[in-house]
């Protein structure tokens, strides 16, 4: 029963379904119709049945065909100056998805573990569209390559527009290898296909916060209805059915869509999940024979067929607080278990747990640099070292309220010593120093550092800045003498994993007290007496939130 109310949507049941989109499935289905009505022909003929029943069995094969080639997107939206990110699209759906995507005009970031061929398929998909894709490096089995591919993708692009959780493995996939683990010891669906992507959607989160709209679409199966979160033995050391782990693994894609449009509710990001369709032929289903039977391509879809629901919910599709799943580019009607708030809550902290998503670094800045303004408006020392941590921080508190512990961690510097909060010229426009203005954003850290944690008093979010020490990096690039590459650098400065020490050491051990929220060298500072100042601090944070428009 399940599994029928969970393939279910209206759409098939409209006029609409039946009328509209018929170059588009007559273009795809040609061979399959031909096939199908030549070989009912010759039944007919040895039959001896008469014309009328030849036409009726033929317009009822292709009504039939219709059925399950399933929702078709009809959108003529354009996707100019967009980032998309699409996981495994080097083939089957995937591949179709960003083949679309790429000719409305988006910038499409192919996230793929075997880059060889996916160089191939941008190449092929460059040459149709005329769009640009790059390919990067994405092991969803792999944490370590997880977030790799967010630091990395982080550092070119400014903000990802829609991120499609397209990857996985199937029950095809693990056909030769029953029982297999991922390299962090998770079993290789739940692994790749919730875990990894938890993940993955988590630290892209600050690149798809922005003022634009932003979509998450994560593809789920009709094989969530049969699904459970096994909590008692989430790595099937208890027992495995390749079957009911991918199941397990489907349903809890619709599990963690469902809480993630809580943690992100009035933000401008839709959040969906989608199914892939029947039986869709794909080379990601590995290891069997279906998808290259001659009957598979009589009773699925194909995919370009599969990817539609995808690209309805990448291009149209509206959410409300009951529409996070799809199928046949409709809102669907998923499983009662994926549909738990109390499981999808109880799943989100298991997986954060497992994957060690607990703090919040804020390292990235910018020291001593001429004078220059962010995009916004601020004075870019101020704006990149205060403001836009100020801003990141408060954005992803959400994901940080849980009933596990969790850390916030804000670089500063020994320069703060000198600091002071210019509340007439927070731009600078009387005047700029770049030294008083490095100093000036270095306290403005230890200052939100401290009124954060008055913020979040009676949680259990610790909150700590420190300074790491005189560190050979790339932020002295705009010291006159590039002391950093100097022979003199290594003499008196830290290496930067000496520098990463004490942020290790707030990350994984400090204690906070309602004095300690300052380090150095591994344990508690002593800030300035500016730093220290609660009336500043609050004012600063009021003045912050006018400026980043935080209310």
């Amino acid at each position: 029963m399940e599994s029928i109310r969970s393939s279910f949507s209206f759409n098939w049941l409209s006029a609409k379904f039946f009328t509209t989109g018929w170059d588009f499935f007559l273009k795809q289905e040609a061979s399959v119709l031909a096939f199908l009505c030549g070989l009912m022909a010759v039944v007919d003929y040895f039959r001896g049945n008469c014309i009328t029943c030849a036409i009726f069995h033929a317009s009822l094969i292709i009504l039939v065909r219709r059925f399950l080639a399933g929702g078709i997107c009809n959108s003529t939206r354009r996707l100019d100056g967009k980032i998309v990110v699409i996981t495994g699209c080097n083939v089957g759906i995937g591949r179709e998805t960003a083949r679309d995507l790429s000719g409305r005009g988006a910038k499409i970031i192919m996230a793929c573990r075997d880059t060889k061929t996916a160089e191939k398929v941008a190449k092929e998909i460059g040459s149709q569209t005329g769009g640009e894709l790059a390919v990067m490096k994405l092991d969803l089995a792999s944490l370590a390559s997880v977030r790799a591919f967010s630091e990395e993708l982080k550092s070119r692009e400014r903000r990802v527009h829609i991120l499609i959780n397209n990857a996985g493995v199937g029950i095809f996939s693990v056909m030769m290898f029953p029982y297999s683990k991922t390299e962090d010891g998770f079993e290789l669906q739940m692994g790749t296909n919730h875990l990894g992507h938890f993940l993955l959607t988590n630290l892209l989160l600050p690149l798809l916060t922005h003022s634009e709209e932003a979509r998450v679409i994560t593809l789920s199966s009709l094989a969530h209805s049969y699904g459970i979160i096994p909590f008692d033995d989430m790595t099937y050391e208890k027992g495995f059915d390749r079957n009911q782990s991918y199941a397990n693994s489907k349903v809890a894609n619709i599990l963690f869509t469902r809480h993630l449009a809580k943690k992100v509710k009035a933000r401008r990001s839709s959040l969906l999940s989608a199914p892939g369709g029947r039986a869709v032929q794909t080379l990601e289903a590995r290891g069997g024979d279906f998808r290259v039977s001659w009957y598979a391509a009589l009773i699925s879809k194909s995919s370009v067929e599969g990817a539609q629901t995808t690209l309805h919910c990448a291009l149209e599709a509206e959410q409300d607080d009951y529409s996070y799943y799809f199928s046949d580019c409709a809102a669907g009607i998923a499983s009662a278990i994926a549909r738990n708030d109390k499981i999808a809550e109880r799943l989100w902290q298991v997986s954060e747990k497992m994957v060690k998503l607990k703090a919040i670094t804020n390292i990235a800045s910018v020291m001593m640099c001429p004078y220059s303004k962010t995009e916004d408006g601020f004075e870019l020392q101020m704006g990149t070292n205060h403001f836009g941590h100020f801003l990141l921080t408060n954005l992803l508190l959400p994901l940080l309220t849980h009933s596990e512990e969790a850390r916030v961690i804000t670089l500063s510097s020994l320069a703060h010593s000198y600091g002071i909060i210019p509340f007439d010229d927070m731009t600078y426009e009387k005047g700029f120093d770049r030294n008083q203005s490095y100093a000036n954003s270095k306290v403005a850290n230890i200052l939100f550092t401290r009124h954060l944690a008055k913020k979040v008093k009676g949680t259990k979010i610790k909150v700590f800045s420190l300074h790491p020490g005189v560190v050979q990096s790339n932020l002295w690039r705009h010291v006159a003498g590039t002391f950093a590459s100097s022979w003199y650098a290594a003499l008196i400065s830290k290496s930067s994993v000496e520098g990463a020490q004490t942020t290790l050491h707030c990350a994984l051990e400090a204690e906070q007290d309602d004095y300690s929220y300052y380090f150095s060298d591994c344990a508690a500072g002593i800030a300035s007496a500016i730093a220290r100042n609660d009336k500043i601090a609050e004012r600063l944070w009021q003045v912050s939130e006018k400026m980043v428009k935080l209310k």
